[in-house]
């Protein structure tokens, strides 16, 4: 067996020693750069359209409208805070006699909070009731009376 051995690394030193053994361990060089090729695209290849730049509408070069969302104006009312029984952001008002979406807005700051506007037994007159989660998004103290303005959809 350490004949075999000995025969096999005799031979490696017999094939190294015919040549001068420069680039035996190094890697094969390849030009630094690479030719690129770059076709002509005729007209009949699609091209994307160029995005707008700046605040323009798409394709139209003019300034986007915003779209007015029909509300109706149910007035103002005074509210506390509500009973803890449901979640989410909700008014129980006296203003409507169905549950419809809504949005109210907190005059003093000008905070406002889409709602779910839910009737409430009473004279339009009477307040209402505002969810800990609306009276938290408008900034209404949770201890104060505050007024605001209810807008139907």
């Amino acid at each position: 067996m350490q004949n075999g051995i000995f025969r096999v690394v005799i031979s490696g030193f017999l094939l190294f020693g015919c040549s001068d053994g420069s680039g035996l361990f190094q890697r094969q060089k390849t030009p630094d750069t690479q030719p690129v090729l770059v076709a002509e695209a005729g007209p009949d290849v699609m091209r994307p359209k160029p995005r707008p730049t700046g605040d323009t509408a798409i394709g139209t070069g003019e300034k986007p409208v915003p779209v007015a969302r029909p509300e109706q104006d149910l007035g103002e009312t005074v509210v506390s805070l509500g009973l803890l029984d449901r979640g989410g952001l909700w008014l129980r008002t006296p203003l409507v006699k169905s549950e419809v979406k809504g949005r109210v807005v907190y005059e003093q700051t000008g905070t406002a909070a889409n709602v779910l506007l839910l009737p409430l037994q009473g004279e339009s007159s009477a307040g209402s009731q505002l969810s800990l989660a609306a009276m938290q998004v408008l900034g209404i103290p949770l201890v104060e009376l505050a007024k605001v303005r209810v807008f139907v959809r």
